[in-house]
């Protein structure tokens, strides 16, 4: 009987332990989002897209393109509200270039991935 309790609670610990892992690990984070490559995100939008080669090729040029606009935002802007202005504006301009390469499916997917993640 006593066997039994120990294994039980290795068990329960176990679990427990496992559990706690993966809410801490299991899960990526916004900010993990935004620590990706472009070549991460693109494989993880062709993933959850299932994107063309086409599309995955142009989104693959429009991020180039705002990492590079955005490198000459922090350059330029030494004022930190009109920074954060011009990157939400970029953000905003990136996604709407975004969804301009989507299907009708596919930007519905898109659209519901960018409403969780403001959530």
């Amino acid at each position: 009987m006593k066997n039994i309790m120990k294994v039980a609670a290795i068990a329960l610990f176990a679990f427990m332990t496992l559990g706690m892992f993966q809410a801490t690990y299991g899960q990526k984070s916004e900010k993990m989002d935004k620590k990706m490559n472009i070549e991460q995100r693109i494989d993880k939008m062709k993933k959850h897209l299932q994107l063309t080669d086409d599309q995955a090729t142009k989104i693959k040029t429009i991020l180039e393109n705002t990492k590079a606009e955005a490198k000459r935002n922090r350059e330029t802007y030494s004022d930190k509200e009109a920074r954060q202005n011009a990157m939400h504006e970029l953000r905003n301009q990136t996604r709407d270039k975004i969804k301009a390469v989507l299907t009708p499916d596919q930007l519905q997917k898109f659209e519901k991935r960018q409403e969780k993640k403001q959530q």
